[in-house]
């Protein structure tokens, strides 16, 4: 179902940190109202939502991921996996941190949305603003839910990041042990 808020409560959930992303559970108390074929909640305020946002213990290896895509891993599970960087794309929307296992050929897509940076200050109009952002070389771990894109018959995951924090800089080491299979 549709939630709007207005511009005071949106405030209010950006600095409260509060901001829902792909994957999170969320509870609301929230008003609803009906127009013409459907209707939508209006929260009112960030006191009104409750996140659930779960991060994994451990990191799982990129490959188990990508070949068990549909079997052992679905569309909005929550992952963490730990990649050396082999290259960073900004894009109108979004950053684009593609990990490798360093293990082996098996790589994966980290999306950070440009609006997750803008809700942080980091940014204000283009992803590629960010200073902080993952280089390539740089070993990370990230956490996020998957979600799935490529055209109909080429489908593959991307990790959609729900916030800045979702990215820690770690160790070739660690990496290389969180791939192992």
């Amino acid at each position: 179902m549709l939630v709007r808020c207005y511009d005071d409560a949106t405030r209010e959930l950006v600095e409260a940190k509060k901001l829902p992303a792909f994957g999170d559970k969320v509870k609301l108390r929230a008003s609803f109202q009906y127009k013409g074929k459907g209707g939508f909640l209006i929260l009112g305020s960030e006191k009104g939502i409750v996140l659930d946002r779960k991060t994994p213990e451990t990191a799982v290896p990129i490959k188990a991921v990508n070949d068990n895509a549909g079997d052992k891993f679905k569309r909005g599970d929550i992952v963490k996996v730990s990649g050396r960087v082999d290259s960073v794309a900004n894009s109108k929307y979004e950053i684009n941190i593609t990990l490798d296992s360093a293990t082996s050929e098996n790589q994966i897509t980290a999306v950070l949305p440009l609006s997750v940076l803008q809700a942080s200050k980091l940014v204000k109009d283009e992803s590629g603003e960010w200073t902080g952002a993952p280089r390539s070389g740089d070993y990370i771990t990230v956490s996020g839910a998957l979600e799935l894109r490529g055209r109909k018959d080429d489908k593959h995951f991307v990790i959609m990041l729900p916030a800045v924090e979702s990215i820690a800089r770690t160790s070739e080491e660690t990496v290389k042990k969180g791939n192992m299979m």
